[in-house]
């Protein structure tokens, strides 16, 4: 018996986050640093790196 999910139901898929500079996918998360640990804690923002730039960059999370 195979289970499957009716197709009235919507799954919700992963949001991804974009590279502002070169567009491609930031699938890598980077350590955030002491300061957004310590003050901005309550916000939920990630920090992700960018292989194909070397880029960093903060993004804001929708919860």
């Amino acid at each position: 018996m195979i289970l499957s999910a009716p197709d009235n139901v919507t799954t919700r898929k992963k949001a991804t986050a974009v590279c502002s500079k070169c567009k491609s996918v930031l699938d890598s998360r980077a350590h955030r640093s002491w300061f957004v640990k310590t003050f901005l804690f309550w916000l939920p923002i990630r920090n992700f790196k960018c292989y194909k730039c070397n880029r960093t960059q903060y993004v804001l999370i929708n919860r």
